[in-house]
């Protein structure tokens, strides 16, 4: 077991917990995990992406996604129009309620993010998410 968890893939899947129950307890009363309403902030900042390309941007499946989609919709939260170019996809909008509780949220989810990196000095939190860019974005 010693050897688990000294392993990366160990310590990573631990911040992700830990950011996503900090991130939790932000969204609290809203009715929304984690993945939803990231899933709403990436509509917010690329308003009419597809289905495909929020897949993309959220690093996941796009059954995943379109299930998602079907969710915030139901809560009027998204509205899917057809593509303008392409007519077997949608281009992805948030409501006004949408808009609304994506940036009710903003802050507290951020707050969650500062919290959770709190335990390092400055210093060491610029570097910390400036590794995790150099290894995210390896090819």
């Amino acid at each position: 077991m010693r050897y688990l968890k000294g392993t990366l893939i160990y310590k990573i899947r631990g911040i992700r917990k830990k950011l996503l129950s900090d991130v939790s307890a932000a969204l609290d009363g809203s009715g929304l995990t984690a993945e939803l309403y990231f899933g709403l902030r990436f509509i917010y900042e690329n308003p009419g992406c597809s289905q495909k390309e929020l897949a993309d941007l959220l690093l996941t499946d796009a059954n995943i996604v379109v299930r998602g989609i079907d969710k915030m919709e139901e809560r009027s939260l998204v509205r899917r129009e057809r593509h303008p170019t392409d007519r077997r996809a949608y281009s992805l909008f948030l409501t006004k309620e949408g808009e609304s509780l994506v940036l009710d949220k903003w802050e507290k989810v951020l707050a969650s993010q500062e919290e959770c990196l709190s335990r390092l000095p400055a210093e060491q939190r610029k570097l910390f998410i400036e590794f995790f860019d150099a290894i995210a974005t390896s090819d």
